[in-house]
């Protein structure tokens, strides 16, 4: 039962890895667009049409819960919600493997963490030493794969820098030294030099030349000043939105285990466990759809976008927003049928194996899309965190077994 949880496991990674690359290149849609139609079809509708699809009568279970059970759930989510939001926009600042490798390893060590006081269930002294050193393991891995999205970050501004520059006056330079005047350029490029000269002394052409120099000079280290501190603050913002996501992530497992009470009653019911275990989602989630639709909302308001749902090509955003939502939805739908087969401590080691594999998985939709591509040093680091990951992985799937 428990390796073919584990392989049902497996198959819930695949998707947890691959949604992050569905949040990127949903033009036409803003990103409030897209988010308002996700907060609605996979936050709000997918934990619901799974539940109604695989569990007869599934709304009596959460209609039978009390209030003091359902709050703490819906809390949680709503907390997630906000988190997923960061998610998303860290996402565009630093890339799907930075932001997830981040994310993760945070989620995974307080997700898997709370849950075994929130059960009341504590495994074997041994179990958990070689759980804490998996654990422990990993978040090397999840160190190393940051160190990788930093020296990617460091040499992407060096490049930035020395791509800075004010092409119009070497242009012009150019067309003169090459004799390459035309009806097309010889307007502009004697305007530009005019432009220049004026800041010189009359009739001193080495003054002309100096001015020029210097003013080319002058502009392009503003515009690399500017390029450079833009680049490092967007960097710095989406660092701090993934660490963020990171703690609001691990609330989805949390959140679970708070709302596990209509989970009970449908096994009492005689549901199949695997099934039954879907019903802490609609909880959870419609705090998180509150907070991201409200968000989304908010957003569309502001910017004044509503139109982006009727702008030429939006037929492939709309896809785009239904692949997002499934591919998203079925992550967690598949977890939670894992976790029911992989014993008494299925939300404790199971999430940490969920969180470990998606990461691998989320990486290699980072290489595909190529967001290593001209950075080899850092993807040889990024490789060195993926095998550090993996070995932490095998430790833990030790400790499920003790």
């Amino acid at each position: 039962m428990i390796v073919s949880g584990f392989l049902v496991l497996l198959i819930a990674t695949l998707f947890q890895g691959s949604f992050g690359i569905c949040f990127k290149k949903y033009q036409p849609f803003s990103w409030e667009a897209f988010w308002a139609l996700f907060s609605i079809i996979g936050v709000l509708l997918m934990p619901h049409i799974w539940c109604a699809i695989l569990i007869p009568n599934y709304f009596h279970y959460l209609t039978s819960t009390p209030w003091s059970v359902l709050w703490p759930g819906i809390l949680a989510g709503f907390f997630w919600g906000i988190s997923s939001i960061w998610y998303s926009r860290a996402i565009d600042y630093i890339g799907v493997s930075l932001v997830t490798g981040i994310n993760l390893g945070l989620s995974n060590l307080l997700g898997s963490l709370v849950p075994m006081f929130i059960l009341n269930k504590y495994p074997s002294a041994s179990a958990l030493v070689t759980l804490l050193v998996g654990q422990a393991i990993l978040m090397v891995g999840v160190v190393v794969l940051s160190k990788a999205g930093f020296i990617k970050d460091g040499q992407s501004k060096k490049e930035s820098v020395h791509a800075v520059e004010k092409p119009e006056i070497s242009d012009a330079l150019g067309n003169i030294a090459r004799g390459n005047i035309t009806n097309g350029n010889l307007a502009q490029s004697a305007g530009i030099m005019q432009d220049v000269a004026s800041n010189a002394p009359d009739d001193d052409p080495v003054s002309a030349m100096a001015a020029m120099d210097s003013q080319d000079a002058a502009a392009t280290q503003t515009a690399k000043e500017a390029k450079s501190t833009k680049t490092k603050s967007l960097f710095f913002v989406g660092f701090i939105m993934a660490l963020a996501s990171g703690a609001g992530s691990a609330a989805i497992n949390i959140g679970g285990q708070f709302s596990i009470y209509p989970v009970n009653l449908a096994n009492e019911a005689g549901v199949t466990p695997m099934f039954a275990n879907l019903l802490q989602w609609p909880i959870v989630f419609f705090g998180g759809f509150i907070a991201n639709f409200g968000y989304a909302i908010y957003k569309l308001i502001k910017n004044r976008t509503f139109s982006d749902y009727t702008k030429p090509g939006c037929g492939k955003a709309y896809l785009k927003v239904l692949l997002t939502s499934f591919v998203w939805f079925a992550a967690l739908g598949v977890y939670a049928m894992a976790t029911s087969m992989l014993g008494d401590f299925g939300p404790v080691v199971g999430w940490v194996a969920f969180n470990g594999l998606a990461l691998i998985i989320a990486n290699l939709w980072g290489f595909a899309d190529k967001e290593w591509k001209g950075y080899p040093k850092a993807r040889n680091v990024a490789i060195i965190g993926n095998v550090i990951i993996i070995a932490a992985l095998v430790v833990v799937g030790i400790s499920n077994g003790m």
